[in-house]
């Protein structure tokens, strides 16, 4: 369990760093910080408990990628929808990209971790 909280953290600075690194300049530690902030919950809460589930429902490489994506999708549109109240899928597909990509973050973290710690 703490190999997935260390995962989520680690996700969340990743995440937070590749968004400021985006909007390069005078806000960039601004962005970062925000993202982190907002990011940090996400991983740790939500990546946890789908880490959890997915270990124990699915096995192999691609399939844990492609639940780990799906997870990441329904995740963020929910709160998107949820949240903004959107109506279009033009307005909930970049929203659909950073949840893959969050949850793919997350996933390859928690495998690197896993190798290190075996060893």
């Amino acid at each position: 369990m703490m190999l997935k909280l260390l995962a989520g953290l680690v996700s969340a600075v990743l995440f937070a760093a590749g968004y400021s690194l985006i909007n390069i300049g005078n806000d960039a530690v601004l962005i970062f910080v925000l993202f982190f902030a907002y990011s940090v919950p996400v991983f740790i809460v939500a990546g946890t408990l789908v880490s959890t589930v997915v270990d124990k429902l699915v096995t192999g490489y691609v399939p844990k990628l492609a639940a780990y994506s799906m997870a990441g999708v329904l995740f963020n549109v929910y709160m998107y929808i949820a949240l903004v109240n959107a109506q279009t899928f033009f307005d909930v597909s970049p929203i659909v990209i950073t949840g893959i990509l969050a949850s793919v973050l997350y996933y390859h973290v928690f495998l690197l971790l896993s190798v290190f710690r075996r060893k």
